[in-house]
């Protein structure tokens, strides 16, 4: 019984598992459940340990850079997305909503040095973000699947806008003059109050922004050592 359960075993009786799972209180389903994990979850993830603080860090800083670097690009090509939140998903979903959010937030205080105080209001949308795609990442395992995972950045994308809206209708009257604004002005025209059309505009924009941000996502952390993966029961790509 000790040679069956030898850690680095490559052959196992599944018959004598079940033996033992019963004689141990076990049933059945238990046992059909460990197999079914061990097959999930790749050999290097299973032993791999969670990320030292100074990974933590180091992880975190490059999140945070992301975030800056997306920004700026988003400003030059005036593009109609944000780009601002690829490294709070990196780090959300990597070392936990709350470190994830201290990443969005910090982007967002950092990143009124060259934008001004219109950068720091937004600070609670980073963070709404970050707490949904750790949580979701985390508890409730929305990385196993490519179909989960995008629902997960669908629930991002919305509760980013639920956020977002009352802080661009009530302290900067609708517009912070980025490229989503001509969506704005379109859903105006065709009839819609204010807080309808940026409303529409933010949830339309947001959507393809945290789509695209949650897949970069996904890519770099597979990439990533697997310390950064503990916790997660994580999509097999490809």
């Amino acid at each position: 019984m000790y040679d069956s359960l030898r850690p680095g075993r490559a052959r196992l009786n599944v018959d004598f598992l079940y033996e033992i799972a019963e004689a141990l209180g076990g049933t059945v389903a238990d046992v059909d459940q460990w197999v079914r994990d061990a097959h999930r979850a790749p050999a290097d993830e299973l032993a791999a340990a969670p990320p030292t603080l100074r990974q933590a860090l180091v992880l975190a800083t490059a999140c945070i850079a992301a975030n800056l670097v997306g920004r700026v690009m988003v400003d030059v090509l005036h593009l109609p997305i944000y780009l601002d939140m690829v490294g709070t998903a990196i780090a959300a979903v990597a070392l936990g909503p709350w470190r994830g959010a201290a990443v969005g937030a910090t982007t967002n205080v950092v990143g009124a040095v060259g934008s001004g105080w219109v950068s720091i209001p937004f600070a609670l949308v980073n963070v709404a973000g970050a707490l949904v795609w750790g949580y979701g990442a985390r508890r409730l395992r929305m990385v196993r699947t490519l179909p989960r995972f995008l629902l997960l950045n669908v629930l991002v994308a919305t509760t980013c806008t639920l956020v977002a809206v009352p802080i661009l209708v009530v302290v900067f009257g609708g517009s912070v003059g980025q490229g989503q604004d001509f969506i704005t002005q379109t859903f105006l025209d065709l009839g819609n109050g204010l807080v309808a059309a940026v409303g529409f505009s933010n949830l339309v924009t947001s959507m393809g922004d945290k789509v695209i941000s949650g897949f970069i996502a996904l890519v770099v952390i597979s990439s990533l050592p697997a310390a950064f993966r503990v916790g997660v029961e994580w999509v097999r790509i490809p």
